[in-house]
C-alpha cells in the first residue's frame, strides 16, 4: 500500500514548466526552453508571466531578440508583461549593440505605466 503511494506521478503544473525553462537557460541550453513552452501550451496550461519571462530569456540567450520582442508585443496578453519582461529584452538589445532599440522599448515600457528601478541606470 505504501509503495503504491510513493510511485504516484503528479501532472506537471505551470510551476513545473517555469522551473524547466529556467533550468534550460541556466544550463546554457536555451534552445530547449521553447520546446518546454510548447509542451505547456499543448497540455492546456495557461502560461503566466514567469513562464513568458523564461521564454523571453531563452530566446534572447539564443540571439533571437526580434522573436522575443514579437512574443512580448504580440503573444503576451496586454496587461501581463512586467518590468522583468521588458528588462530581459532591453538588456539583450544593449548587449548586442542595439541601444536605440533598447531606448525605444524603454520608452514604450514607461508609456504603459511601468517604472524602471533606479538600479537600471547604474549597471
Amino acid at each position: 500500500m505504501a509503495r503504491a503511494r510513493c510511485c504516484q506521478v503528479m501532472a506537471p503544473t505551470n510551476h513545473t514548466y517555469n522551473i524547466l525553462i529556467d533550468c534550460c537557460c541556466r544550463s546554457r541550453r536555451p534552445d530547449i526552453g521553447p520546446a518546454f513552452f510548447g509542451l505547456l501550451l499543448k497540455t492546456g496550461i495557461t502560461a503566466g508571466v514567469f513562464t513568458f519571462n523564461g521564454l523571453l530569456k531563452c530566446l534572447c540567450d539564443m540571439k533571437r531578440i526580434d522573436e522575443a520582442l514579437g512574443v512580448l508585443l504580440h503573444r503576451m496578453p496586454g496587461d501581463m508583461p512586467d518590468v522583468i519582461s521588458y528588462s530581459v529584452i532591453i538588456k539583450s538589445f544593449c548587449d548586442n549593440g542595439r541601444s536605440q532599440r533598447a531606448l525605444d522599448l524603454l520608452r514604450m515600457m514607461t508609456k504603459k505605466g511601468l517604472t524602471t528601478p533606479p538600479m537600471w541606470f547604474h549597471t
